[in-house]
């Protein structure tokens, strides 16, 4: 987990992705979204170990964060790998999740986060403030297909104070559109096939 991937595994892995009509809808509608909010934008898919950015439009300010691709997000700690967690079957992250929490001290509560993993579920989008880098905070929501399977992550983040986190705010309302723009993309490609 100390290492990242070299620029052979990435481009491999991005020649991948570029056949994934997830990925391809994803990519103009994110950068649309970063233009028009103002936002840096990261596009994640399932990794080997964890979350993974694959795509980062970055806008607005710089952050004192390092995001990019192959930058590989905590399962607890980020809006993003929650949402990981909420919407992958359990076998798929467990695995990681022990990995990443090996001598945590104390245990993560597994019912509270069983509970926060449902309310995650059901409001369809998750924040982190502040968390896991003071000053920064960022929104999180799935990119399902049509059978409701996990496709991607899109997740916008911007320095606390500069962007707007409310559950239903101009930025949590237009991240949705695009998760919802690129859900439609991928059913109609899917049609077409």
């Amino acid at each position: 987990g100390r290492s990242e991937p070299g620029p052979l595994a990435l481009q491999l892995g991005m020649l991948y992705l570029d056949h994934d009509p997830a990925y391809r809808a994803a990519v103009p509608r994110v950068a649309a979204l970063a233009g028009s909010c103002g936002v840096s934008v990261a596009i994640c898919a399932a990794g080997p170990q964890g979350p993974t950015i694959v795509r980062y439009a970055h806008a607005g300010s710089p952050l004192h964060v390092n995001l990019h691709v192959g930058t590989v997000m905590s399962l607890s700690a980020t809006a993003t790998g929650r949402v990981f967690c909420a919407f992958l079957p359990p076998g798929q992250w467990q695995a990681i999740w022990a990995q990443q929490h090996a001598g945590d001290t104390p245990a993560v509560d597994a019912t509270a986060f069983a509970a926060e993993l449902a309310a995650i579920r059901e409001r369809g989008i998750e924040r982190s403030i502040d968390a896991p880098s003071p000053a920064v905070s960022s929104l999180c929501v799935p990119v399902l297909d049509a059978s409701g399977r996990l496709r991607l992550a899109l997740t916008v983040v911007g320095s606390t104070g500069a962007i707007d986190v409310g559950w239903r705010g101009p930025v949590a309302v237009a991240l949705l559109d695009t998760a919802a723009a690129i859900r439609d993309a991928i059913a109609a490609t899917t049609e077409a096939e």
